[in-house]
């Protein structure tokens, strides 16, 4: 009996969803002398049901089954009893050109490779099309000749494409010759097994068509392994490092080595990782390369390219001691209270009064993880307000048009900043709590915002409080908004609970009803209050005061509202200056003179009395 040209290996784990597709564009490959290995990585679905169905209609299929011990020891073992002269490895949720294998083969036979390796595209799942992958091979690094290897090639030999395995093709003997492995760990296990082997080879071709559908999760990638697993990256790179240097390779291929991983680590997790994990990472980051490889920022930039090294730059400047949050996360994540602030280089001076507040109001046993999110704070203002971490409070800078893809279509009105809808990213952007507070920059925090956290929001999206309105508002809000002013909310205090948010898509809804300039009177607010309609848990209003209602025309309010608002004052446990009755510029009210008595101990005390004092 003879051996199949390719043994084809699948690993399997709770796939049942895209399982038939996959399988479907596998046993209709036009190469048909093929050997496929399903391995079923202990899946608790209908998985297996699904794989016996197919084994039972092709003699092709072989299945194996493990313990839930993860993609690398499934293909290992897999790649153990293979027979085909060449071995191709795919994954169970992944769309495949009918003729993959042959085209690869054809390739890899006339070259006479160790490996030859294609294009993708990569496959929106929520969009059903496939977009341009953000990761694709490098044509510009590619040798002009048609087969290549380190030897011949060494520079940029580790990058020049991805180091997922289904994207090659690779001859058994070369793979049984160079003991080739993938690693235990569950994540980034692809790299023991691809960066060795392009490392090896005598023959590298390459197949400039793409010919698999790569299938991404945007929205459910939110919670995507790199945050839970984030450390075996740093674990597998050792050991690719470790199987060079057996080899006597690693001198050779020092700086392509570091050039793979050193982006890796950028891209792949720093930048994938989700707050506080990222913070986490980045402080780990640092340790890893001094200790592991003795790379410090100086040596950094002699391997990376430019754009790279002013990313690892930003980092490495950044106040970044993670050890008081990684204690707490280890032993009290309850007893961290996530809070978020939204704001643009203009006003770090108004937000700074707003920490200083919080701050003198925090209690001692819990902790307080601040961020801020931004689009242009500048490096030293970013410096200066992470530097007011302290033992129990932690101030992170983090430029979201940078991270994240912004529509162009955001824009400022009136007193209104473009920032004003980063909040609904926030969701999105510090996914390790359950829930998450967010705060405007025009407040003063005058009880501890712990209290305020301990709400429970677990049935809605989020919790905020009810907003008196002006009688032209409440026309309004009923014509055009369809809400009901007595329901209407504000959105300077807002506790979001991040599961249910992210599970009814609300950051995309709110994206998508962002509009044109002057469409809304108050654009995240009322935004807000469409898309979360009779879902929204109401808070108690001394949470957020309007503080400005002194200095408002009594007349444009029902007599009973105003006349409740300003009884309330005594009683805030936050102050909300709202709308353009700032009290940095209208300085004669009991509202504003309190706001000048943080002003006054706050880190730009003497820069808010010259941009606003004495100009006056």
């Amino acid at each position: 009996m003879t051996s199949p040209i390719v043994s084809v290996i699948v690993p399997i784990y709770n796939a049942e969803k895209f399982l038939r597709p996959c399988l479907n564009c596998i046993v209709n490959q036009t190469l048909k002398d093929i050997e496929i290995f399903l391995i079923d990585d202990g899946s608790s679905d209908s998985s297996l049901d699904i794989l016996q169905e197919y084994a039972d209609n092709d003699k092709r299929i072989k299945i194996l089954k493990q313990n839930h011990l993860g993609p690398g020891p499934a293909r290992d073992n897999a790649i153990a009893i293979a027979k085909g002269e060449f071995i191709s490895f795919m994954d169970s949720d992944d769309i495949f050109e009918p003729d993959l294998l042959e085209s690869l083969h054809k390739k890899i036979e006339a070259t006479g490779s160790d490996i030859a390796f294609c294009r993708f595209w990569m496959y929106n799942q929520e969009k059903l099309l496939d977009e341009p992958p953000e990761f694709d091979v490098d044509i510009e690094l590619l040798p002009e000749d048609t087969v290549f290897s380190a030897d011949s090639y060494t520079d940029y030999i580790l990058s020049l494409y991805i180091t997922a395995v289904w994207s090659s093709m690779y001859r058994r003997e070369f793979v049984l010759k160079n003991k080739l492995k993938f690693s235990l760990a569950p994540r980034a296990e692809d790299n023991l097994f691809s960066q060795p082997a392009i490392a090896m080879a005598a023959k590298i071709s390459f197949l400039n068509r793409k010919l698999i559908h790569y299938r991404r999760f945007y929205y459910t990638s939110l919670t995507d392994k790199v945050n839970i697993y984030w450390l075996n990256s740093f674990i597998v790179h050792r050991e690719v490092r470790d199987y060079l240097v057996e080899r006597n390779k690693f001198e050779q291929l020092k700086p392509p080595f570091f050039y793979h991983m050193l982006k890796h680590i950028m891209y792949h997790v720093i930048e994938k990782c989700l707050e506080p994990v990222k913070s986490i990472v980045i402080s780990y980051t640092k340790k890893y390369l001094k200790e592991v490889y003795d790379l410090d920022l100086y040596d950094i930039a002699k391997y990376i390219d430019e754009y790279t090294y002013l990313l690892y730059q930003t980092i490495y400047r950044k106040y970044n001691d993670t050890s008081v949050l990684e204690k707490y996360l280890q032993n009290d994540k309850q007893k961290i209270i996530p809070v978020v602030y939204s704001a643009n280089n203009a006003y770090v001076k108004i937000l700074a009064v707003s920490l200083q507040s919080l701050i003198e109001h925090a209690n001692k046993s819990d902790f307080y993880d601040i961020y801020i999110l931004h689009s242009d704070i500048s490096m030293e203002n970013e410096c200066n307000l992470e530097r007011i971490s302290g033992k129990n409070i932690r101030v992170t800078c983090i430029n979201v048009e940078k991270r994240h893809a912004i529509d162009g279509k955001l824009y400022s009105q009136s007193h209104y900043s473009k920032e004003m809808f980063y909040r609904f990213l926030i969701p999105q952007i510090i996914y390790g709590y359950d829930k998450i507070l967010y705060i405007d920059v025009d407040t003063l925090i005058l009880q501890d915002v712990a209290e305020l956290y301990n709400n429970d929001v677990s049935e809605f999206p989020i919790g905020a409080c009810v907003q008196p309105l002006q009688k032209n508002f409440q026309k309004y809000c009923l014509k055009k908004l369809d809400c009901n002013p007595e329901n209407y909310v504000n959105s300077g205090i807002l506790l979001f609970n991040t599961k249910k948010w992210n599970e009814l898509n609300l950051t995309e809804k709110c994206f998508a009803m962002v509009g044109k300039k002057g469409r809304w009177r108050a654009p995240d607010q009322d935004i807000l209050n469409i898309v979360c309609k009779n879902n929204i848990k109401i808070l108690d209003n001394r949470w957020n005061t309007i503080a400005t209602i002194s200095l408002r025309p009594k007349k444009k309010y029902l007599i009973d509202a105003y006349e409740n608002e300003f009884a309330k004052l005594g009683k805030a446990c936050i102050l909300h200056y709202t709308s353009c009755l700032k009290p940095w510029i209208y300085r004669n009210s009991a509202e504003a003179a309190l706001w000048w008595k943080y002003a006054r101990k706050s880190l730009y005390y003497k820069s808010l009395c010259y941009f606003f004092l004495m100009k006056r």
